[in-house]
C-alpha cells in the first residue's frame, strides 16, 4: 500500500467529506469568534490592525471553504500558498498592532486561531503537506515572537515566550495531520478490493452483435403473439370465425405496446426490468440536460449491473420545485456495509455533483441521495440518450412500469 501521507482523505473519499463539508467554516467561525472576544474583552483593546488581522485570519478559512466546494475537493499549490500567506499576515499584523505593550500571551488569539485553520485543511490536504504548513507556520510565528513580542514582554525568556506562542500550533498541525492519515488509512482499508475482479474497460470489450441480439430479442418478444397466429392462420390454410376478432385485439395490443415504447422516458427504459420503482409522472426525465443524464444512468448502472455492488432495490423520484428545476430524490438499498458502499458509489456521486447543484447524501440503512437539477428548455425532440435493451424477460416488465 501507498504511503498515506501522500494521499488526502478526500482523495479516498470524496462522498463523506463531502457531507461532511462545514469543518472548513465551522473552524473559521470558532477562530473568528474567540479572536472577537480576545480583541474585545482582555486588555489591551485592539485597534485597527487588530482587526485587520483577524479578517486575514477569517479570510484564510474561506478560501479553504470555497476552494473544496464540488466538483472541487483537494487543494492547490497556489490555494495553500494563499492560506499560509494569510495566517502569516494574521500573525504579522496583530503583532504590530500591540507593539510597545505586555498583552496576555497565553490568552492570544493568533496561535489558536492558526491551529483551527490548520485543522480546517485535515480533509483536504495530505499528512505531509500539513506537517510542512506547520513547521513553517511555528518558524513564521516563533520568528515573531522573538523580534516583537520579546522586547516588550521581559517577564518570560525568550524561549519560553516561544513556546508559548507556538504551541498551540503545534498542537493543530498535529491532530490535523494525525486525522488526515487517519482517515486516508481506515478509508484504504474499507475499500480495498482485488483489482484482478475489476472488468476492464474499453471499446475491445464491447459486444456489438450481443447488443444486436438483445434489440432484436426485444423486438422478437414483442411481435411473439401476432407471428404465432399468423403461423397459426397459414398452417390451416382457412380464415375461422373469430380469427378478425382475434386479429383485431393483437393489432390493437401490439399498437399499444409500441406506443408505450416509443413514448417511454430513457430512465423508464433503463429502469425496466430492474427492481427500481420510478415515480415521474410528468415526464421530468427527458427534461434533465445531457450530462445530468449521462450522470444519473452512470449510477444506476453501476448498481444493476455490477455484482459487487450488493444492490437489492431502488426508488428514483422527480417532481418540479419551480421554473427550470427539478428535484430528484432516489432510496438506494444495497447489502454493503457503510464503507464499502461510499467507495463503490463515490465516483458516481463526484460526477453527479458536477452536473447538478444541492445535492445531499444521507447514509443509513437506506442511502438517499437528493439534488436539484436545472432542467434543459430546449428539450422538446427525441431524448438523446437512447433506450437500453431489456436484459430480462417481459416478465414482470407491467409491474415494473409506473403508474
Amino acid at each position: 500500500m501507498a504511503d498515506n501521507t501522500h494521499v488526502s482523505p478526500w482523495s479516498v473519499d470524496p462522498v463523506s467529506w463531502l457531507t461532511t463539508a462545514t469543518v472548513p467554516i465551522t473552524a473559521t467561525l470558532l477562530a473568528t469568534l474567540y479572536g472577537v472576544l480576545e480583541i474585545l474583552v482582555v486588555p489591551p483593546r485592539g485597534g485597527v490592525l487588530q482587526w485587520i488581522a483577524l479578517i486575514c485570519l477569517a479570510a484564510a478559512g474561506v478560501v479553504v471553504h470555497l476552494r473544496t466546494r464540488p466538483p472541487r475537493g483537494i487543494l492547490g499549490a497556489p490555494a495553500v500558498l494563499v492560506v499560509l500567506a494569510l495566517v502569516s499576515a494574521a500573525a504579522v499584523l496583530s503583532t504590530l498592532d500591540y507593539d510597545g505593550t505586555m498583552f496576555s500571551l497565553t490568552l492570544w488569539w493568533v496561535p489558536l486561531g492558526i491551529s483551527l485553520i490548520l485543522i480546517a485543511l485535515a480533509p483536504y490536504v495530505r499528512a505531509s503537506t500539513i506537517v510542512a504548513i506547520t513547521v513553517a507556520q511555528v518558524l513564521i510565528v516563533g520568528l515573531i515572537a522573538f523580534v516583537l513580542v520579546v522586547p516588550d514582554d521581559p517577564r518570560w525568556p525568550a524561549v519560553t515566550t516561544a513556546i508559548v506562542v507556538v504551541t498551540p500550533i503545534i498542537a493543530g498541525g498535529i491532530v490535523s495531520a494525525v486525522l488526515s492519515a487517519s482517515i486516508v488509512r481506515i478509508s484504504m482499508r474499507w475499500s480495498g478490493r482485488s483489482k484482478s475482479l475489476l472488468p476492464s474497460l474499453g471499446a475491445p470489450t464491447i459486444d456489438d452483435h450481443h447488443l444486436v441480439r438483445a434489440v432484436d430479442d426485444d423486438i422478437s418478444e414483442q411481435l411473439v403473439a401476432a407471428v404465432t397466429f399468423l403461423r397459426d392462420v397459414a398452417h390451416r390454410g382457412e380464415i375461422r370465425e373469430g380469427d378478425a376478432d382475434r386479429a383485431r385485439a393483437l393489432s390493437l395490443d401490439l399498437r399499444a405496446r409500441l406506443l408505450a415504447d416509443a413514448s417511454a422516458t430513457w430512465l423508464e427504459r433503463i429502469v425496466r426490468g430492474h427492481p427500481i420503482e420510478l415515480q415521474d409522472p410528468d415526464r421530468l426525465a427527458d427534461q434533465l440536460t445531457v450530462a445530468q443524464r449521462t450522470a444519473l444512468r452512470a449510477m444506476i448502472d453501476a448498481l444493476v449491473s455490477d455484482p459487487e455492488s450488493g444492490f437489492v432495490s431502488a426508488r428514483v423520484t422527480l417532481r418540479s420545485i419551480g421554473a427550470g428545476t427539478v428535484a430528484v430524490a432516489l432510496r438506494i438499498t444495497t447489502t454493503l456495509p457503510e464503507g464499502r458502499r461510499i467507495s463503490f458509489l463515490a465516483p458516481y456521486y463526484v460526477a453527479l455533483s458536477a452536473a447538478v447543484r444541492d445535492i445531499r447524501w444521507h447514509d443509513g440503512a437506506s442511502l438517499k441521495v437528493e439534488f436539484e437539477a436545472p432542467i434543459d428548455m430546449t428539450t422538446g425532440s427525441a431524448p438523446t440518450i437512447q433506450r437500453t435493451p431489456r436484459r430480462l424477460s417481459s416478465q414482470g416488465d407491467e409491474s415494473q412500469r409506473p403508474e
